[in-house]
């Protein structure tokens, strides 16, 4: 996507890729640039009776057609609300090709024994357009082993690594910058 360019391949996982890394920067910044230390955390306010939407993206529910399934814009009924984290890249000054895994890791803390940490990849068009590309959500309590929970101790920081669906896409320079979303469900 976003070349244009269709490959093909008889093994998705024998696509060269170089890894990179995008860091969360303070300010709701996504940069190539390690952030400085000793910056203050992002945090926001989580109501688990008002969960983050899930909308659009990779799902399926042959029992309720009306579920959006695919690319949706999600600044109405995502982004607009107050209990996210958004981060954003400036307008790219070259192509960023994204191809393969991605992951997401963070260290975060939580005032609970357990949440939800959910990871939305958006394209955000010149017209203000932020389509989900892809997603991936991490329970607490399953981060080291989804056959023991492992509830967290609240204030203590942990690390988590929220896993995404693959994805092939290259972001166009000058024409789009892309986002992460972070929210508790």
């Amino acid at each position: 996507m976003g070349t244009n360019d269709w490959r093909t391949t008889n093994d998705w996982f024998a696509l060269s890729s170089t890894p990179s890394a995008m860091y969360l920067q303070a300010g709701g910044l996504l940069s190539s640039t390690k952030p400085a230390g000793n910056v203050a955390p992002d945090s926001f306010r989580y109501d688990p009776r008002n969960p983050s939407p899930a909308i659009g993206g990779a799902r399926f529910n042959p029992f309720n057609p009306a579920i959006l399934i695919g690319p949706q814009d999600l600044r109405q009924q995502v982004e607009s609300r107050n209990d996210l984290l958004i981060y954003s890249t400036p307008v790219l000054d070259k192509d960023l090709a994204i191809n393969g895994a991605i992951k997401v890791n963070l260290f975060v803390a939580s005032n609970r024994r357990d949440t939800d940490f959910a990871v939305r990849l958006c394209d955000v068009y010149p017209d203000g357009r932020s389509m989900i590309l892809t997603q991936g959500i991490r329970r607490m309590r399953f981060r080291n082993s989804y056959m023991n929970e492992d509830l967290m101790t609240p204030g203590q920081v942990y690390q988590v690594t929220v896993e995404l669906k693959n994805l092939a896409m290259t972001f166009l320079q000058g024409q789009f910058d892309f986002q992460y979303q972070s929210a508790s469900t």
